[in-house]
């Protein structure tokens, strides 16, 4: 007796997933972060909770003035090719004195199997120079996760 052939995929490694979490700014500031970026003009620069966010970049922060959580970096995901996709922001928030989320915000990710994030200073840090935040989330969307306290600082600009 032959046995069945199996057509269907890993439900882990093509299935599409979303999730929208709270974002620690407010939703005027995420706004105008979309819309600055929808542009696509790597000119533009974003006034943001004193950040100055230029699309397709990292920030760099200026006086950081006002209540509540600021704007500290903001970079664009670039993937390496078709196949290996990859589209939204990441930002750095400081929600509080010291206090650090990592925020992805309208992000595309092409799924696959075992996806961590990761935090480093630089593309190239060694193993050492990294935290590890936790596995992705969702493939789509906008999520958070929380920067360890003895992380914070050092991955800020």
């Amino acid at each position: 007796m032959p046995y069945p052939l199996s057509t269907t995929s890993s439900p882990q490694l093509w299935e599409r997933t979303t999730l929208v979490e709270a974002s620690p700014l407010d939703s005027a500031t995420v706004a105008r972060l979309v819309t600055a970026t929808a542009k696509e003009t790597s000119e533009a620069t974003l006034q943001v909770r004193g950040a100055a966010a230029t699309p397709g970049g990292a920030t760099t922060p200026e006086a950081a003035t006002g209540d509540g959580p600021q704007l500290i970096s903001l970079g664009e995901f670039d993937g390496a090719n078709d196949f290996h996709f990859a589209e939204g922001q990441a930002l750095i928030v400081e929600t509080a004195p010291g206090e650090y989320v990592l925020r992805f915000e309208g992000v595309s990710i092409r799924n696959g199997p075992d996806f961590y994030v990761y935090l480093s200073s630089a593309p190239d840090a060694p193993n050492d120079d990294r935290a590890r935040l936790g596995t992705l989330k969702a493939t789509d969307g906008a999520f958070n996760y929380e920067i360890p306290a003895e992380g914070g600082g050092r991955f800020a600009p």
